[in-house]
């Protein structure tokens, strides 16, 4: 089992919110977790946005936000904040996310 399998919402482990525990229960985040790594992944130093991941998943994005924070917060971490952005859909800026390096053990 890897940490991501580990890996609970950051909400439940960090605030105990009711409401976080009741939606723990829903959805599919280690699912959600693997395809968002996968697509990140995929695009290499290029990376991809928070805005990026939701059109290509047609998902909203606070439906993946989280996924992104735990990803970010796993030991070792499986993704990585690059100082980079890139306009949304709306014309914000939005941070580029791009895959930690993984150890070829």
């Amino acid at each position: 089992m890897t940490q991501l399998d580990l890996l609970s919402d950051l909400c439940v482990r960090s605030l105990n919110n009711p409401h976080s525990l009741a939606a723990d229960h829903h959805g599919h985040k280690a699912s959600d977790r693997v395809t968002v790594l996968a697509l990140i992944r995929q695009q290499g130093s290029y990376g991809a946005t928070l805005d990026e991941l939701s059109a290509c998943l047609n998902r909203p994005p606070n439906a993946l936000s989280g996924r992104l924070c735990e990803l970010r917060a796993c030991e070792p971490p499986a993704i990585r904040c690059t100082e980079a952005t890139r306009p949304t859909r709306t014309g914000a800026k939005a941070r580029v996310y791009v895959a930690c390096q993984q150890d070829a053990r």
